[in-house]
This record gives structure tokens, sequence and C-alpha cells, in this order.
């Protein structure tokens, strides 16, 4: 009997238990729509977009260089009597001052004896020119043909002009040895290294000294490839701006002057040539860059037309959030033209007007709700 009752209400006992677990989870789905629907729509800032013409800036780094440097070295064999007072390492010295000045008596004396014999050739030419012309009228009655050039003292008055050329050439020679018996600064100049000092007999090719331009140092600028299609074609010249690596961060403007026209076999990047005028502040009252400081360089890039930039923080493999007119989240692809201190070059995918999301919530889907902070309602992406 009892086990009748039991197959009888045994399915009864389970429709009323599923009863009850199915006004259970009723119950349970409506607070959690209660829930979510009490939950505040995430916070979210937007900027509107708008593009601009955006210029491009491309930094290098590079040492700085001389444009020039020389070798200084003796012309004349002899002892050196003076030094200029800045001949030291580190000195600055303007072009055309004497450095160094080696005793003179011997090529004064041998611009003296060049001078005699110059004026000795001039008067025997002088009086074979006279000679000629008494020649010549003594000769005058006698047929041409019977004449000979030796009689009209022709050939006297050849050798007459070759001594006097040997003469000029031997007096142009020994005033230059006196002049070189100064060595004078080529350009304005630092004082590298001097090698010679005061009572030193120094011989023709001896160094003296080893000289850096300072009239304009150099910088030379790699350009990664990535880079390379931003430089302008028209470079040379274009003005920039440099930056020295230390604790001073002096700041100097400077030119482009050239591409070396080659790419390096071993970094693949090509370099330009920058140039920085009076370097030392010799000339002008400028701030002195010192040949070997490490720089930073900024090349002006061409300017790109119609572009948003934006900060990186809203790119997502390629893809941004703006928010629709729905106040929903929606993702969109991008093409990226260039990344930059910061900031990303936006070339398509993106209209004027949208709201980039440029605080995205922890977790965005497509189609969220949002809302939309009050800080932003004005902003722009350009």
């Amino acid at each position: 009997m009892n086990e009748n009752l039991l197959k009888i209400g045994a399915p009864f006992v389970v429709l009323a238990l599923g009863i009850i677990i199915s006004i259970g989870l009723v119950k349970a789905n409506a607070k959690d729509n209660e829930l979510q629907q009490e939950l505040p729509a995430p916070l979210v800032s937007v900027e509107k977009v708008q593009p601009e013409n955006y210029q491009v800036n491309i930094d290098s780094w590079g040492e700085v260089q001389p444009k020039e440097r020389t070798n200084l070295s003796s012309f004349v064999n002899g002892e050196i009597v003076a030094v200029h007072e800045d001949f030291y390492a580190g000195g600055l010295v303007k072009a055309g001052e004497v450095l160094v000045r080696v005793d003179e008596s011997d090529y004064r004396a041998a611009l003296i004896e060049a001078e005699s014999s110059l004026a000795a050739a001039q008067s025997e030419l002088e009086q074979e020119i006279a000679l000629g012309e008494v020649a010549k009228e003594e000769w005058a009655s006698v047929a041409k043909e019977k004449v000979s050039a030796l009689a009209l003292r022709k050939p006297q008055l050849l050798s007459a002009k070759a001594r006097l050329k040997a003469a000029e050439a031997a007096y142009t020679r020994a005033k230059r040895n006196l002049e070189r018996c100064q060595i004078k600064a080529p350009y304005d100049a630092l004082i590298v290294s001097r090698n010679v000092g005061i009572g030193q007999v120094v011989n023709s090719g001896t160094a003296v000294a080893e000289l850096f331009s300072i009239e304009n140092a150099e910088v030379v600028l790699p350009i990664a490839g990535f880079d390379a299609p931003f430089i302008p074609k028209d470079i040379q010249s274009a003005p920039a701006r440099l930056t020295v690596a230390d604790k001073s961060q002096l700041s100097r403007d400077i030119y482009i002057d050239r591409d070396l026209g080659v790419v390096n076999q071993a970094t693949r990047m090509s370099n330009l040539v920058a140039v920085i005028e009076d370097p030392y502040g010799l000339r002008s009252n400028v701030p002195v860059v010192k040949f070997g400081s490490y720089v930073k360089v900024t090349v002006p890039g061409v300017t790109l037309n119609g572009v948003i930039s934006a900060s990186q923080e809203v790119l997502e493999d390629d893809h941004v959030w703006i928010v629709d007119a729905n106040d929903k989240l929606v993702q969109k692809k991008v093409s990226i033209l260039r990344e930059e201190k910061g900031l990303v070059l936006i070339g398509s995918g993106l209209e004027a007007g949208e709201r980039l999301v440029t605080q995205i919530p922890e977790y965005p889907q497509d189609g969220m709700v949002v809302s939309i902070s009050s800080a932003s309602t004005d902003n722009e992406v350009k």
C-alpha cells in the first residue's frame, strides 16, 4: 500500500519542486535586471574629430664635428722666436693671426740678394735693348739678308730677358719664404694640439699644430627608413633646431646643408648633414656648442594634409572607439600614417565631427551605452 502511494505521489512531488525552482529563477533574473538597470552607464571622455594639416618633425642625434680640420706645418727652416699668446690647446684664434714666428734673418738676407739680382737683370735688359737699337742703326745701310741676328744683338737680348725672368722668380720665392716665416691661422680656429715651442728649430714639413675651424661645424644625422618618406625633397638649406643633450639643454638655430646621398649598408639608414654657424660664438653672441657634443636635431619634415592627430592611448591594434549619436560605443579600424611624440597620425577611418573616445572603459563592447564626461564636450581631436 505504501509503495503504491509513493509511486503515485512521486511525480507530483517532482512537479512541485520544478515549479518552485522556476519561480526562484524568475525572481533571480528579475533581481539581476533590476540591478543592471540600477547600474550607471560607464563614463567616458571624448573629443570631436577635426582633420588638419600637420607638420611632421623628425628627431635625429649626432656628434658635433668641425667642418674643416688642418694639421698646420712649417714651410721654412729655422728657429721659432715667438708664438701667439693664445697658441695653446684650447685657444681660440682668428683667421690671419700669426701663431708662430720663425727667425727671419736668413730669409731677409735672401730677399735682399734677390732684389739686387733682379735690379741687375733689369739693368742688363735695358742695356741690351739700347745696344740693339744702336746695332740696328749701324747695319741699316746693309742689305737685310747679309745682316746676322748676332750682329743685331738679338740673342743677347733674349738672354737678358731670360735672366730677368729668373731673377723675378728668385725674388718672388725669396719674398714668399720670408712671408712664410710667419705661420698664420688659415681660418677662425680652435687649437686642438700644439707641437712646437720657442727656441725649437723646425724644418720644412714639421707639424706645428692641429686646428679645427670654428667658422662652421657639422652634425651627421642618421635618418631611419621609416622616417625617410617624410623628408622633403628640397631639404637643402632647410632650417632645423639643435638641442644639446646634457643638463644645459641649450638650443641653436641651424640649417640642413646636404644629403650624403647614400644608404649605410650596415644600418640601412641615410644621412643628412646639418651646419652650425659660428659654433664657439667668436663672431656673434650665441650659445657655445663644443666639438664632440652629443646633440638632438629636429628636422622639419613634410606637411600631411587632412590628418587627425590623437594620443597613442586611444589606439588598440589599429582600432579606436567612438561614441555614436545614440551614446553607444562603436569600434572603428583606422590607418596610421605615423607615430610621433606620443601621438598617432590617422590618415583614414574617421570622419570630421565624430566623437573619439579618449578615456576607454575597462571592458568596452560594441553597442555599450556610455555616459559622456561633461569636461570633454567641447574638446576636438585634430
